[in-house]
């Protein structure tokens, strides 16, 4: 029997916070003190690449960063997500 498998990767785009608001202004309507101003990068400068897959022939979960295997980030089964195919809830490493 073949065993299953899905992989996706994503990026996201750098966002540098040059301004951050601190502390509230009016704590029932949660309004900030100061505004906040923020640069985002393009992605053809700078980005962050994530890649994740699941399959029934993982027998453990496991994380890499920066092509390198990074056993001491995991210190637990990473959680099932509702709604993806049965083998969503076997191991899945972190790319």
């Amino acid at each position: 029997m073949s065993k299953s498998r899905v992989a996706v990767t994503c990026s996201a785009p750098v966002n540098i916070a040059v301004l951050k608001y601190w502390g509230k202004r009016d704590e029932k309507l949660l309004l900030p003190l100061h505004g906040s101003l923020s640069v985002t990068l393009d992605q053809k400068d700078l980005r962050t690449v994530t890649s994740t897959a699941a399959s029934e022939a993982f027998d453990r979960d496991r994380i890499w960063l920066n092509g390198k295997y990074a056993a001491r980030f995991i210190t637990s089964p990473l959680p099932s997500l509702p709604g993806l195919p049965c083998f969503s809830a076997a191991p899945a490493p972190i790319i």
